[in-house]
């Protein structure tokens, strides 16, 4: 949307004059530019425009208008660059309070209408990114999976800035999901590329990255596009960015620093257009302690981060979850009973996990309404990783909640502080305190409940307190 408002305030300006538009931001980073070729991806090492222009403007906050600049240096000393490069008339307004619009034109000084026009389209181009921002925002906001600061860092790492961003979290926490909504936001006209450093062998990760040219090596019969070119105008998303090889994190890092690459076997260097996303699940702080990932590359690259944290830490992002996924349980509703023990389950899979054991729900168990059996589709999926369902004691070698409620029991805690009270906390599920309270049954030989209170250290005048918090929750 932004692109096309860009390309109409352009073709309105050339009419007036103007050779080259542009915008950067309050730390001199150039954002975008149309018109007239230039150099550099900031005020500082950039070339072509009015330098010291846009350092006025950048220290002092105000308008810079300059009808003919060509006479005013011989005053002041504007800029170098206006006199070489025949710059006859500038113009840079403040956007709004990290941006601004620069504008210029060599053919011919800047009239009153002109000046107007360019007024014009600054608070055209102005209101219009404020719109884009709210949009992507109530877009955004439809995304109930999405925590609130996560979304306000989407949006304006999408819309404010093209700098790299890092994405964190477990393996199935959505970093990749989160990676192509960012270049979706961000209006970038080019493809999203998503690379998996741990699929190439480290062998041909450079020519993957870079690309080559016929001849570059045994086996080169032809040019080769690499990622990189193949996203230009685009996202690269370089996803476990922890497992390159630490001689390519240096020439990755040239590459993000300098936006300039050459293909394998050729000469000629390279200008990149390209936003970079990385992710990770590891710490990068203990990978450069242990000397696996250059501690330069890691502060170029973590301007802005995106923490995701894991499903077990986040139960509101999980009950979000289930709502938007419950069309794989096919039309069937998950209960209290279901729901409790979903909520309380580790999810070391994340996201990955927890979708794919909606689906077995889905498929496996008939009826409306799925209850325990959710534990079953649990036990199923992770059996793989050697855990099995509790059946007592004895046999209860994975379950260490269940193990340590009963040898909290056996040593005199109260049923109430030891079960109870964690349970009404969330830190223990329905099916634990079941458990608890089934191996009781079976140490008293499934007597009557009031042979088991003994074992609870529950005292016998509160055994209908016992059986009323049972019934009300549902344990029985």
């Amino acid at each position: 949307m932004l692109e096309k408002v860009i390309e109409s305030i352009e073709k309105r300006l050339k009419e007036r004059g103007v050779s080259l538009i542009m915008m950067f931001d309050d730390k001199g980073k150039i954002l975008w530019h149309r018109g007239r070729e230039i150099r550099g991806r900031s005020i500082e090492e950039g070339s072509g425009f009015s330098k010291k222009a846009c350092e006025k403007i950048l220290k002092s906050g105000e308008a810079v208008i300059e009808k003919d600049s060509i006479i005013s240096i011989a005053g002041d000393g504007l800029s170098d660059t206006a006199v070489s490069k025949k710059i006859r008339s500038i113009v840079i307004l403040p956007l709004d309070d990290n941006r601004y619009f620069y504008v210029d034109g060599m053919e011919k000084e800047f009239d009153e209408e002109a000046i107007v026009t360019i007024k014009e389209g600054c608070y055209y181009l102005r209101e219009c990114i404020v719109e884009s921002e709210r949009y992507y925002r109530d877009k955004i906001s439809r995304l109930e999976t999405i925590d609130d600061k996560i979304k306000d860092k989407i949006v304006k790492y999408a819309t404010r800035t093209d700098e790299p961003v890092l994405i964190t979290g477990e393996t199935g926490c959505g970093k990749g999901y989160i990676a192509e909504l960012i270049h979706e936001l961000s209006g970038r006209l080019g493809k999203f590329i998503h690379v998996n450093v741990t699929t190439i062998p480290e062998s041909l990760f450079e020519s993957e990255l870079f690309g080559y040219r016929k001849g570059a090596f045994t086996g080169a019969n032809g040019d080769k596009v690499g990622y990189i070119e193949e996203a230009e105008g685009g996202t690269l998303f370089l996803d476990e960015i922890a497992d390159l090889r630490f001689d390519m994190q240096t020439k990755l890092l040239k590459v993000v620093e300098e936006g300039k690459y050459n293909r394998l076997g050729d000469s000629k260097e390279r200008v990149c257009n390209v936003r970079f996303i990385f992710a990770t699940n590891r710490d990068l702080g203990e990978e450069i302690k242990k000397k696996r990932f250059r501690e330069d590359l890691y502060y170029r690259i973590s301007t802005f981060i995106i923490e995701l944290k894991p499903l077990r830490e986040n139960k509101e992002k999980l009950k979000r979850l289930i709502e938007h996924y419950k069309y794989l349980l096919s039309g069937k509703r998950i209960n209290e009973e279901g729901m409790e023990v979903l909520l309380n389950h580790e999810w070391r899979g994340n996201v990955r996990e927890l979708i794919q054991v909606l689906k077995r729900a889905g498929v496996e168990f008939d009826g409306k309404e799925i209850g325990g059996e959710i534990e079953e589709c649990l036990w199923n999926h992770i059996n793989g990783c050697g855990c099995r369902k509790l059946e007592g004691k004895e046999n209860n070698k994975t379950n260490e909640t269940v193990e340590k409620l009963i040898e909290e029991i056996e040593r005199e805690g109260s049923f109430w502080e030891v079960v109870k009270k964690p349970f009404m906390k969330r830190d223990i599920s329905r099916r634990e305190v079941k458990e608890v309270i089934k191996y009781a049954l079976s140490k008293t030989k499934n007597s009557k409940y009031k042979e088991c209170l003994k074992y609870l250290n529950i005292e016998e005048k509160d055994y209908k307190k016992f059986l009323d918090f049972l019934k009300d929750y549902k344990i029985v």
